[in-house]
């Protein structure tokens, strides 16, 4: 990633609805996300932007429900 060091934050977004209540798979900074667990999900919907301090949010389809 370009900005290894943005806030990231990863939601399950397997119920189709991008929610701030859903439940957290991941919160860190994106360099530190394990792309064996998450890299090949699929993103439904994503917030903020990777070059400013507030970093992004994306809700996933987790494959592992």
């Amino acid at each position: 990633m370009t900005y290894p060091n943005t806030h990231i934050v990863l939601y399950d977004g397997s119920s189709g609805i991008a929610k701030l209540d859903c439940p957290i798979l991941f919160d860190g900074k994106s360099k530190d996300i394990d792309h064996t667990l998450y890299g090949s999900h699929e993103i439904i919907y994503s917030a903020g932007a990777a070059d400013q301090s507030c970093g992004v949010l994306y809700w996933i389809k987790n494959d592992n429900q």
